[in-house]
Formats: structure tokens, sequence, C-alpha cells
């Protein structure tokens, strides 16, 4: 079948299947049909490093696209875990000089199997 881009929210992920030791880039492409006055998102990525920790960073360019950062620590096989978070902004007028604003978050996760070398 094909996507009904006017009603279909979704998101594409571009990263390589082989990621090397340390620093990696991946692309995200989303796609909302919304028609919110205002709209925000951003990716956010469990990173862990070489001490342990595991850290969730985020990431956001523009609304549609936005480049994220994966640290890979060690040689093998890796989950990238991820999640988007989407945030609609809309307003209305209640009286003549009152508004009412509705903020609304929308979350989608996602997990990449990948295989890192050194």
């Amino acid at each position: 079948g094909s996507i009904d881009y006017d009603t279909s929210s979704f998101f594409l992920i571009e990263l390589p299947d082989t990621l090397k030791l340390g620093k990696n880039k991946g692309f995200l492409k989303f796609y909302d049909p919304s028609k919110a006055m205002i709209k925000h998102m951003y990716v956010a990525i469990e990173n862990e490093y070489e001490d342990g920790n595991i850290k969730t960073e985020e990431f956001a360019d523009e609304y549609q696209s936005t480049v994220f950062g994966v640290y890979a620590v060690r040689t093998g096989p890796m989950t990238v875990k991820g999640k988007v978070v989407q945030q609609l902004i809309d307003h209305r007028e209640t009286q003549n000089d009152s508004a009412e604003m509705t903020i609304t978050e929308h979350y989608k996760f996602f997990e990449k199997e990948v295989y890192v070398t050194d």
C-alpha cells in the first residue's frame, strides 16, 4: 500500500547497521499532518559511556528532521534505544480579552539493533 501523508504521523530513522567505537551520527525524519499553531520535536537517546553511566541526551534541529548522536562504548552487538517527543501547542480565544492554550505531547519509542566495530 501507499502512505496517506495527509493523515499519517510517522518517522524514519537513518542510522547505519554498523557503528564505530565512540561518537556516531544518525538522522530522523518526522512526518506529521497536524495543524497545530506551534510544533516542537526532539529525539532522546540513551547513551552509555566508558564509566558505565547511561545518559539520556536530547537532540533537536528543525521540526521535521534532526540529527542525533549515538555513543558506542564496546565492540559487538548493541541496541540503540530512543524516543521521539512531539509537542503541539494550540490556542483559541475564549472571550475578547482571554485565550485558552492547549499543550499536547506525543511519544514514539524505537530500538535498533546495530553492530559496533573498532
